[in-house]
């Protein structure tokens, strides 16, 4: 999804449906004396994943899915590392 926490910039301006108040989990961070700042970043990160997946735009997916796509027309002998296989 991206090494950085800037989740606010990966989905449109006004789209965090997770902005509107509290939860159960927002309840317990507040209860826990969490800071604020963590309650946020927490449902900017939430609404940054829900974006992705409607979008169907998961960079790193889609380059792993490219990877295993040439690797499986390369003969290789198929080898298992959990003892079950030839």
């Amino acid at each position: 999804m991206g090494a950085h926490p800037h989740y606010s910039f990966r989905y449109p301006k006004g789209a965090n449906p997770f902005d509107d108040g509290f939860d159960v989990v927002e309840h317990e961070l507040e209860q826990e004396g969490r800071p604020v700042w963590l309650q946020v970043l927490r449902d900017e990160y939430d609404a940054a994943l829900l974006h992705l997946n409607r979008s169907g735009r998961n960079v790193r997916t889609a380059a792993a899915g490219a990877g295993l796509r040439r690797l499986s027309r390369l003969a290789l002998p198929v080898r298992s590392w959990t003892g079950g296989g030839p």
